[in-house]
């Protein structure tokens, strides 16, 4: 994206036709929006910026107060939007352009804007302005927002201009990629926040929860929708409120998990543990990774909520099973049978970055399209034997990278166990957790079907499922090794090459 005046953006906004406008904003790496569309540059919007405008007609110098905005930025993978954005050397000037607004909502998002701008170490002045009323506002040191003149807006936009050429470079992601697991201290101090559509699923499981009947609910989103995290926020907020919460967890405790349990005294268990607790001692169950759970355990917790009238939230991602006989239990499709309230679904990726999921897509569906040119924050790697990518393994974990290894057998011992890396969590461990770099390694067994689907051997686990919840833990970046399958990285080089 690139930053533009402000007056040169409304004057092409009035006076061009609309394909050149379109043409000209883009150049800006602006876009208009479009009819029935999401995103972009409303019409409503550029009358306010106009109206904005309108209040420095009096200036002597009008271009340097406008010069070196961005306009409608998102930050990379989260998506968190800012109507007006001027990044200088030392300070950052922020303003929200409404056509009207109550204050309680100015001061929402200015607190949030301010959240996600503090990460980048500079003074920050942040504004909203109200057409309706011609109203400036500012949020001060107090985190409080009050009504300011003009004047002030001005002697800010006076100081130093010096654009900022490359803003994606400024955001890191992991500054707000909170995990309630891998950032679990953070997250306790709610040190991050909700897009509107987590707060908004939020805002309606906590009212069902009000009920005075027995509810079951369905909270589902594919890897990297936030789900994990809204799941948690949703149980730390029940908690607050003193409500007797049991959260279920369909797979391995975790690190974080274990946190939660003994510095915050959460009650957390693995689903096959669940006999060993008195479930009617609870108001609310929330069950994680619900698409693993075993029938006997869902049987248990459905009769004792019917019974006591209890809560329950089943969070899952039906692609997310790693054992085929998971998949045949068809436990999503049980749980939307007793669904007493719409399903609530995350659909906006806000962990995978574009690159990552678009790497992803094509790898494991010859038939999806390749779509992302951008291939930087994917590293890809071809070892012959075993003991090649294991030094590598290694090496890449000695540098800070996340190594998940294919879950070994508790009887037999599986092919894939010959490259694992012994101090390393399995893929059945890493469910739910986020990393920022991650590593995964594609044997000789992967092959694709004759449907173009991408299979693996066929052990006790499946490692093609295993693989998918590799993948889908990283962040930022991703090392792909290839172990001896020409196949295989021809196929990756295919879709990084595109």
């Amino acid at each position: 994206m690139k930053a533009i005046n402000l007056n040169t953006l409304t004057d092409a906004y009035e006076q061009l036709s609309k394909d050149t406008l379109i043409a000209f904003l883009s150049f800006y790496g602006i876009e208009l929006a479009e009819k029935g569309k999401n995103g972009g540059l409303k019409e409503g919007e550029l009358e306010c910026m106009k109206s904005f405008i309108n209040q420095f007609k009096t200036v002597d110098n009008l271009t340097p107060l406008l010069d070196n905005f961005f306009v409608g930025y998102k930050i990379p993978q989260i998506g968190k939007e800012f109507d007006l954005l001027r990044i200088n050397d030392d300070n950052i000037v922020n303003i929200e352009l409404k056509s009207k607004a109550g204050e309680e909502k100015i001061l929402k998002q200015l607190k949030r804007n301010s959240y996600y701008l503090k990460f980048l170490n500079k003074e920050v002045s942040l504004f909203t302005y109200i057409q309706e009323s011609n109203t400036l506002y500012m949020l001060n040191d107090e985190d409080n927002i009050v009504s300011i003149s003009f004047d002030i807006l001005y002697k800010e936009l006076s100081k130093d201009n010096t654009v900022t050429e490359d803003i994606d470079r400024l955001f890191n992601p992991g500054n707000y990629l909170i995990s309630p697991f891998n950032s679990t201290q953070q997250f306790m101090e709610e040190e991050y926040f909700l897009t509107e559509h987590q707060e908004e699923i939020k805002c309606k499981i906590l009212n069902a929860v009000e009920s005075t009947k027995a509810e079951f609910m369905a909270l589902t989103g594919a890897a990297g929708t936030g789900k994990t995290l809204l799941t948690y926020d949703i149980a730390k907020e029940l908690m607050s409120k003193d409500k007797k919460v049991l959260i279920v967890h369909c797979a391995q405790l975790n690190e974080g998990q274990y946190v939660l349990q003994s510095e915050y005294g959460w009650d957390i268990c693995m689903a096959k543990n669940i006999g060993y607790k008195n479930l009617a001692e609870f108001e609310v169950i929330i069950v994680d990774e619900a698409q693993r759970i075993y029938q006997s355990q869902f049987n248990d917790i459905k009769v004792n909520a019917e019974k006591k009238k209890m809560k329950c939230i089943f969070s899952f991602d039906e692609k997310q099973y790693l054992h085929n006989n998971e998949r045949a239990r068809n436990m999503s499709g049980q749980i939307l049978a007793i669904l007493t309230q719409p399903i609530y679904k995350l659909t906006d990726k806000i962990r995978t970055n574009k690159e990552i999921a678009s790497f992803i897509k094509p790898l494991f569906d010859c038939h999806e399209k390749i779509t992302h040119s951008d291939n930087s924050n994917i590293n890809l790697h071809y070892c012959s034997t075993k003991k090649d990518v294991i030094a590598l393994s290694k090496y890449l974990q000695e540098k800070g990278w996340k190594v998940p290894k294919y879950t070994p057998g508790t009887v037999s011992i599986f092919k894939y166990e010959g490259y694992g890396i012994a101090n390393e969590e399995s893929a059945h461990a890493v469910i739910g957790q986020e990393f920022d770099k991650v590593v995964a390694v594609m044997d000789e067994t992967f092959r694709y079907d004759g449907n173009g689907k991408l299979t693996a051997g066929n052990d006790y686990y499946s490692q093609r499922q295993m693989l998918y919840q590799i993948l889908t833990r990283a962040r930022q970046k991703l090392y792909v090794i290839i172990l001896g399958n020409e196949t295989m990285l021809k196929r990756c080089l295919e879709i990084l090459r595109k």
